[in-house]
């Protein structure tokens, strides 16, 4: 019985430290990009586009919450269940090798080499953000600009690329959703900041300040938002698609006046306007 309680607890410990909850935001959105691109939401593609983000984005929190212990302890971040437990090598192996077969396998059902390529390039992401010598994460803007690939760019590439070839608007929608996701993940390090700066993290809000995190949030909305509407008129698309983007940039300026401290369900709310964003464009 003993045994069976310390597998449901070690279970119960990685399925926190992957914190599926943040991998539903780009498995949607490869869905959303799917379904504009003429794929059908009930199908064996939709399903594996959305586990693949979900293996995938558990690998990143793994790695990253091991990379982050000592950070972690000073600003108290409990969600990362690595601050209290100590995990054996070989758990750590086997569920690391888990997600990556599950990944592989959801791949092995979407189209190639298309869904190849995302895979290893999310693993170099992966790989470059929390690594303790490259250490992107630590490194400024660089960080949040390396984190804007794999959730918003890979994701909206994956799901399109299923049904049709690389164009035009794609690349700029791609590039629309990536600038202004990077206004909302500016706003991340806020909870962090004290343990960051003690532990040496240079995040871009460590590094220079909330002053010009505010400013490059603006400027980041703002190439984002000029992206659509050159894309607007150039395609002959709806004015009414500018509505999710502006409703975003509302939902961003909300989310840095509280200094990141909003509720999952307001995120969610702000994370579908840009789902139904990315649909409009494409559709």
């Amino acid at each position: 019985m003993t045994q069976i309680q310390n597998s449901i607890e070690t279970g119960a410990m990685f399925a926190k430290a992957s914190r599926p909850q943040n991998a539903v935001y780009s498995g949607c959105l490869a869905i959303a990009a799917y379904i504009a691109s003429g794929g059908r939401l009930l199908s064996i593609t939709a399903l594996c586009l959305f586990g693949f983000f979900i293996f995938m984005y558990a690998i990143a929190a793994i790695y990253n919450n091991l990379q982050d212990i000592a950070t972690d302890k000073i600003n108290k971040r409990f969600d990362n269940p690595f601050v209290k437990a100590k995990v054996p090598v070989w758990q750590l192996v086997n569920f690391t090798v888990s997600m990556v077969i599950g990944a592989i396998v959801c791949v092995s059902f979407l189209k190639l080499p298309v869904s190849l390529i995302v895979f290893v390039i999310s693993l170099l992401v992966i790989f470059s953000y929390s690594n303790p010598f490259i250490r992107l994460k630590s490194r400024g803007f660089a960080g949040i600009l390396t984190l804007g690939i794999p959730y918003t760019i890979l994701p909206i590439l994956l799901g399109y690329l299923q049904n049709e070839s690389v164009s035009p608007l794609l690349l700029f929608t791609c590039g629309a959703v990536y600038f202004v996701s990077l206004a909302g993940l500016l706003a991340k390090d806020y909870k962090d900041q004290s343990g960051d700066r003690a532990s040496g993290v240079h995040t871009v809000l460590v590094r220079h300040g909330e002053g010009i995190v505010h400013k490059l949030t603006l400027l980041c909305f703002i190439v984002g938002l000029m992206i659509q509407v050159y894309i607007t008129f150039a395609f002959s698309l709806s004015l009414w698609g500018l509505a999710p983007l502006i409703a975003y940039g509302c939902f961003v300026y909300v989310l840095h006046k509280n200094k990141g401290q909003l509720s999952l369900r307001y995120m969610r709310l702000g994370q579908t306007c840009l789902l139904a964003f990315t649909y409009l464009n494409l559709v």
